[in-house]
């Protein structure tokens, strides 16, 4: 009877693939329709998007969808809604491909294409929310008309995978939006969408937004953004937006051709993030535009308060991250308490005046907080903007309050002609600063260039402010420039074994840690001898 029961159980437990293959125009020429009246097994697969879409509610946890590589789906007047309770965390159902029987093995993923305007997949309900979790969708080609979205998340979805996705051409490629009010009955639901990652996709040619939204505990992972948005200033790559959104990661990715005009010029910022966000990751991104093409509005990083309502952003580290040619302004934080910025290079190109990091980078308005307490460090820094000039580092720049910010370990090398250049501009006040030390800035064809406004030279600086007493205008040596690689170009690089001993970063770019003696700039060298000891040849 012991041996019945468990096998009661373990039949009851085997999950079920239901398969769908269509063959609209641009599928694969060995394509071979399914029929929605047959059983929806791999010999007989249904064919509609909406057939399989009706069924999506009635599986079980465990069970999949899976629509056939080499089709094609033109979807016009369906519904939109994917909707399933039965689905668990731990337990996932799936969306993906499979091969079909008629497969001759050159088959690309499904390519399923909304033609009426309409949102590809709604993980939603009508009405009060309903806690939904466990979704992992994977392996598709998803298409619109510049309407819609591609993924909205929306009323209490938890707990969700998308990965190895192409998205474009929707209004929206992704967005994760908020929650009308719990239903009184569901005991499991909270009003969030949490835990949702996106990773190793394409999100590209969307009308306003590629990624749009924010969950607590989600990640953005290894994905490539380009040509997302068109309006200035209002569209990006990505948007992390929400209040009470924690403990996000944002890892991996790149980022291109932000919000383009009719020119071709990035209009917007490529990464943005509003609202109240603590614990936010951004680190080993590459953001970058080409040379000649962005505009004013062009920005790189942008973690500020842009809302009516009030703003904050804490515990914010932006790290190790490329960005490269984004025009107006590479990184700012506004409204951020607690934040840290490390271990980037920038590289800055643009013929028209920049500033590559600033905090903050906008006055704050009502009821958005002070930007205390952030740490710029070990950052490698090199600007030839020819004669258009700009800030190397802006802090405390329209006179806020600000205190207690520590600028340390930045190496700086401006090669424009202008004397319209500063290497630091810092307003201060009392509290303003807790450190400034060991710091490189040099700037060969600009004499007229000052370490900060009113203070032609560091020594200027160091007698007047008695900051940066430990820093430097010698060369730092970059490497390779043309290739982004800002690191010490030998042993002699006035950059090695002169970083700040208690204040720098613990780890550099790389993830190697830093010595006793650490480095300036985001590299730390490893000398030949260090590298023979540690067996690499």
């Amino acid at each position: 009877s012991i041996f019945i029961l468990l096998l009661s159980i373990s039949t009851n437990t085997i999950a079920t693939d239901f398969y769908v293959c269509d063959c609209a125009t641009g599928a694969d020429s060995d394509c071979i329709n399914g029929d929605d009246a047959a059983n929806g097994s791999l010999q007989t697969p249904w064919q509609s998007y909406e057939k399989t879409r009706t069924i999506f509610s009635t599986i079980a946890a465990g069970d999949s969808i899976k629509f056939c590589d080499g089709g094609y789906w033109s979807i016009n007047g369906a519904g939109n809604r994917w909707n399933n309770t039965n689905c668990q965390a731990a337990i996932n159902c799936t969306i993906d491909n499979y091969v079909s029987t008629w497969s001759s093995g050159d088959e690309v993923n499904p390519i399923l294409e909304r033609l009426d305007g309409g949102t590809m997949f709604a993980f939603e309900d009508g009405g009060n929310a309903n806690h939904e979790e466990g979704y992992l969708i994977q392996n598709l080609t998803i298409k619109g008309t510049n309407s819609g979205r591609g993924f909205l998340f929306y009323n209490d979805i938890d707990d969700v995978t998308l990965k190895n996705l192409d998205i474009s051409n929707f209004n929206v490629g992704i967005e994760i939006a908020g929650s009308n009010q719990c239903d009184p009955n569901d005991i499991n639901c909270d009003g969030n969408n949490d835990r949702i990652t996106l990773s190793n996709s394409t999100i590209t040619n969307n009308h306003e937004q590629g990624l749009l939204g924010g969950s607590s505990g989600g990640l953005i992972l290894n994905n490539y953004f380009s040509d997302n948005g068109n309006r200035f200033n209002f569209d990006h790559n990505i948007y992390i937006s929400g209040h009470n959104i924690s403990n996000m990661q944002v890892i991996g990715n790149q980022l291109y051709h932000a919000a383009l005009d009719q020119n071709g010029l990035c209009q917007g910022a490529s990464f943005v993030v509003h609202g109240v966000i603590n614990d936010l990751l951004i680190e080993n991104n590459t953001i970058w535009e080409d040379v000649g093409f962005a505009g004013p509005g062009c920005w790189g990083i942008a973690v500020d308060a842009a809302y009516n309502n009030p703003e904050t952003f804490t515990n914010i580290v932006i790290r190790a991250n490329t960005v490269k040619n984004v025009g107006n302004l590479s990184i700012g934080v506004s409204s951020c308490v607690d934040c840290v910025i490390e271990n980037n290079v920038i590289i800055q190109e643009q013929s028209h005046g920049s500033t590559i990091i600033a905090a903050p980078d906008r006055l704050p308005g009502t009821g958005d907080a002070e930007t205390d307490r952030v740490i710029i460090r070990n950052n490698s820094i090199y600007l030839n903007n020819g004669n258009a000039g700009g800030d190397a580092i802006k802090v405390n720049s329209f006179g806020n309050s600000g205190r207690g910010h520590i600028i340390t370990n930045n190496a700086i090398v401006y090669d424009g002609s202008t004397d319209f250049f500063n290497c630091f501009t810092l307003v201060q006040h009392d509290i303003a600063f807790s450190t400034i030390d060991n710091n490189i800035c040099y700037h060969p064809n600009s004499t007229g260039s000052q370490w900060a406004p009113g203070f032609p030279s560091l020594i200027d600086w160091q007698t007047t402010a008695g900051f940066d007493n430990n820093s430097s205008e010698q060369n730092p040596g970059f490497l390779d420039i043309a290739n982004s690689l800002l690191s010490a170009s030998n042993e002699n690089s006035i950059m090695i074994n002169t970083g700040h001993p208690n204040l720098s970063s613990n780890t550099d770019i790389l993830g190697t840690i830093r010595g006793i003696m650490p480095d300036i700039g985001a590299y730390e060298w490893l000398s030949r001898d260090l590298v023979f000891l540690n067996s690499f040849e």
